[in-house]
């Protein structure tokens, strides 16, 4: 999903300074390199969790989290407030009806989603990360029970019938699954709008962003569907 959502972004950026007669290999360059990096800190990361049932591998992945949010959130925060309103100023297609106008929807449904997402992981799932790790997390087994150092790659999660509570209203608190989870459909929108990278010609095939571009270049003073 990081590979569709870096693909999204990618293609995006491409279409819109073609259109505007300009080259973004610098933000292209920098934007798959950082989303490779992300995946590897993730990836080591997720590795040493299940190598040691250690919870300090867990603010490994937050930083990954952060980095990618802080990636695709200035890509959106440009995308919306400086390339969209240059192309609906020079572009009357973005504002009308035809596939123009709804890839631009696509772009800026994704871009208010990165955003929202931005706002929520530094409202909520940072402030919480924090308080955990002030808990003394970092010292923390993932999986209760079971030493530290421990590989839990076979094993599964106790029910939380099981688990043992110290206080009978202490309940559990679900706010970092939610924020999870808003990431993890975050990602989907990428993954599913990825697909509309994919334009198909009459004559069939497929148009890539730089194709995209050229054609909308000299066609930035008229109407174009």
């Amino acid at each position: 999903m990081l590979v569709a959502l870096a693909r999204f972004l990618n293609f995006t950026l491409q279409w819109m300074h073609g259109a505007l007669g300009q080259e973004p290999k610098g933000q292209i360059y920098w934007l798959n390199l950082a989303v490779g990096l992300v995946m590897a800190e993730m990836s080591l990361c997720t590795a040493g969790l299940v190598a040691s049932n250690s919870c300090a591998w867990i603010f490994g992945l937050i930083v990954g989290v952060m980095g990618l949010n802080a990636i695709a959130a200035s890509i959106a925060w440009q995308v919306l407030f400086g390339l969209l309103p240059k192309l609906q100023a020079q572009l009357p297609g973005l504002r009308i009806g035809g596939q123009l106008s709804f890839l631009a929807t696509e772009v800026i449904f994704a871009s208010w989603a990165i955003l929202g997402l931005a706002v929520l992981v530094l409202g909520v799932f940072l402030p919480l990360s924090y308080a955990r790790l002030r808990d003394g997390a970092f010292a923390w087994s993932l999986i209760p029970g079971i030493p530290l150092g421990t590989w839990i790659g076979n094993t599964s999660f106790p029910t939380l019938s099981t688990m043992a509570i110290d206080a009978a209203d202490v309940l559990p608190n679900p706010v970092l699954e939610a924020v999870e989870l808003c990431i993890g459909w975050t990602l989907c929108i990428g993954l599913i709008l990825s697909d509309s990278c994919n334009l198909a010609p009459p004559s069939g095939g497929v148009v890539s962003a730089a194709a995209i571009g050229r054609a909308l270049k000299p066609a930035r003073h008229g109407s174009v569907q």
